[in-house]
């Protein structure tokens, strides 16, 4: 038996697939200054030559929310002998 989070929103990602997020994560996502960083993009002008690349701050502060996400089970997990 692992333990895991109660992630009951998900969020598809190109890059990580689908990504589980609990409600407090979610209600951290809905703050206007972080629904700002869907205008901002990652790569600056890299959209110019690269037209595929439009990776915006908030899908890598999405991507970067998996992957902490995905730490925190796996040290519980460890901690926890499962």
């Amino acid at each position: 038996m692992e333990f895991d989070l109660h992630t009951p929103k998900v969020i598809g990602d190109p890059i990580h697939g689908y990504i589980g997020i609990t409600e407090l994560e979610y209600d951290l996502l809905q703050i206007p200054t972080i629904n700002r960083l869907h205008y901002v993009r990652q790569t600056a002008a890299a959209h110019l030559v690269f037209p595929g690349s439009v990776t915006t701050r908030f899908s890598h502060i999405v991507g970067a929310l998996g992957v902490g996400g995905d730490i925190i089970q796996t040290v519980l997990n460890q901690s926890l002998g499962l």
